[in-house]
């Protein structure tokens, strides 16, 4: 379970975390739940909830604003009724009484909705409107740059240490965000928030998710993303209660002071721990769970024992990867990429799993970010979105064990494209009808991207699964960080349009998921070259050309948990 996780964030010790699975979970299974399992889960939640409101922030901070050119109200040469097509010029009289074209210098906004935004106080129109779409896509383009190193860090100095500091960090930098004085420094802040992203959401999953036992781990999951959806349609009534942007930023990030006590209590992942061979640490921290929870628990020679056994057959070389100079696990990593494309069905779980990443994180922050667009309230939107959102985190794992991976995929992504492509035949006043079909594909998008990181968890081999959903994860980044500048930019021109490359997008996707096999119900494959050589439902192909040839992986893997156990993640 840890080690799939730790693919998202780039971890490189897949084996040795794997190792450790089994033996810790045992253990923890003993304990049982209680307290102790409920303050890690709540804490790491929680916290995973405040940056909701910062990745949702642009639609209230940077929203597009009407606005009219006062210097052609002031200029007595402004030539009357004989404006320019946009209020980024106006027409004056010359001296040869003929007409000028004029940069206008001084705008008037259109207040009615907000009463300050950094649209309106930093003037972001005209030739600084590309300001906008750059605010909402930085704090994507950080969480893309952070996510192999905070996970390095991670697998370094723990889960709990990146955490706390990532935790802390946020909570300062979103309180500042909101009181910077120019734009190049709220950009720039934005984007270091968007790096500590990383560790407020991806490390607390870690951690909650490596406090639980395996039986609790299903519900776990549940909320621990809980909070996320939750937190956007409270942001949302903050954001109405709040038009001014420097103050809605400030409400919505001082919840997070409430959760620096919880920090105190946090325990470091007793699984982290004894891979790391810190067998006292992880005692002492599974003897406390076992003090909350009122549970007994073996004599500390036995559990020593047990813990000093979960990486004593794991690879020496796997141990001393944080040790490696940075060029040199650079190049490794590069090198290492490549082995994804190398065999046939690799390559086709690969190719599918990136386009799928690409597309439906893209048109999950596309549609959060298009309300202007489609001519609504934003703030009902945006709640909205978030209440469509609900059903699918609670009632997934029903479907999932109903009708399996596949199909839920591939109806949830098609039926999206479809509801999106109708919103282009909609008239532009019938705006109820516009919010049903943007509703309704919210919904469908939240079920595939639920889906999905399950679903490619279980597709590719344990010896590559981190590194498969890792750069799986690094292609969603991307996705999100473009669709602020098709809804901005595309959105503008033709109201039609983003749904138009969001729907194309998530049918492309459908149509490649058609061409990969469902995973319920059969055995995960641990290596490659059992990948290769067998049918995916089960029936040999026979020796596979490159089995115990080296070329690859070794093809000795362990153990893991079952992958209903390995949560989905929020993109």
């Amino acid at each position: 379970m840890p080690s799939i996780i730790c693919g998202f964030l780039g971890a490189s010790r897949s084996l040795v975390v794997e190792m450790a699975v089994n033996q810790v979970d045992v253990l923890l299974s003993r304990i049982g739940a209680g307290k102790w399992n409920i303050l890690q889960t709540v804490t790491t939640g929680m916290a995973s909830a405040l940056p909701s409101a910062h990745a949702m922030a642009g639609v209230f901070v940077v929203p597009r604003q009407p606005y009219t050119c006062r210097s052609s109200q002031d200029d007595p040469r402004a030539v009357e009724s004989n404006s320019t097509d946009t209020p980024c010029t106006y027409y004056v009289r010359s001296e040869e009484d003929s007409y000028e074209e004029v940069a206008c210098t001084d705008w008037d906004f259109d207040n009615s909705t907000f009463t300050r935004t950094l649209t309106s106080e930093q003037v972001l129109v005209c030739d600084r409107e590309h300001y906008r779409a750059l605010y909402m896509s930085l704090y994507m383009i950080g969480v893309l740059v952070a996510s192999p190193t905070i996970g390095y860090l991670a697998d370094r100095f723990g889960r709990k240490t990146m955490f706390n500091l990532g935790t802390a960090g946020f909570i300062v930098l979103s309180l500042i965000s909101g009181w910077l004085p120019n734009i190049p420094a709220v950009l720039a802040c934005r984007f270091l928030i968007g790096i500590l992203h990383v560790p407020v959401v991806k490390i607390s999953y870690i951690l909650g998710m490596e406090s639980c036992t395996p039986e609790i781990r299903p519900n776990a999951g549940i909320l621990l993303y809980l909070p996320w959806t939750l937190y956007v349609i409270v942001f949302s009534g903050i954001a109405y209660l709040i038009r001014d942007w420097r103050w809605m930023i400030t409400a919505a990030s001082l919840p997070g002071l409430l959760l620096i006590p919880g920090l105190w209590f946090l325990d470091e992942s007793p699984h982290w721990l004894a891979v790391r061979g810190r067998y006292k640490e992880a005692l002492q921290v599974l003897k406390r769970a076992a003090r909350w929870n009122k549970s007994s628990f073996p004599s500390d020679e036995e559990v020593i024992l047990i813990l000093k056994g979960t990486t004593v057959s794991a690879p020496k070389v796997k141990l001393e990867d944080a040790r490696e100079p940075w060029p040199t696990l650079l190049k490794r990593k590069v090198s290492d990429l490549f082995i994804l494309y190398r065999t046939p069905r690799l390559r086709l779980i690969s190719l599918v799993m990136h386009l799928n990443f690409f597309f439906i994180d893209m048109t999950y922050y596309g549609l959060s970010y298009s309300g202007g667009n489609f001519k609504i309230h934003i703030f009902s939107y945006l709640a909205l979105m978030g209440v469509m959102e609900l059903p699918c985190r609670i009632l997934i794992y029903p479907v999932l064990s109903r009708f399996g991976r596949k199909i839920p995929l591939i109806v949830s992504l098609m039926t999206t494209g479809l509801v999106l492509l109708c919103v282009t035949a909609v008239p532009k006043d019938m705006t109820w009808l516009m919010m049903t079909f943007a509703l309704f594909g919210r919904f469908c998008i939240s079920t595939s991207s639920a889906v999905l990181y399950l679903f490619g968890s279980e597709l590719f081999p344990t010896e590559v699964r981190t590194r498969g959903i890792g750069y799986s994860f690094t292609m969603s980044r991307v996705g999100s960080s473009l669709a602020p500048f098709i809804t901005e930019y595309l959105g503008y021109m033709y109201h039609w349009g983003p749904s138009v490359v969001f729907g194309a997008g998530v049918i492309i996707a459908g149509l490649a998921s058609t061409t990969i096999w469902d995973t319920s119900n059969i055995a995960l494959p641990d290596t490659i070259a059992f990948l290769e050589s067998t049918d995916p439902r089960g029936r040999s192909h026979g020796k596979s050309d490159i089995e115990g040839n080296g070329n690859y992986l070794s093809n000795t893997s362990s153990n893991v948990v079952k992958p209903e156990e390995e949560m989905q993640l929020k993109p």
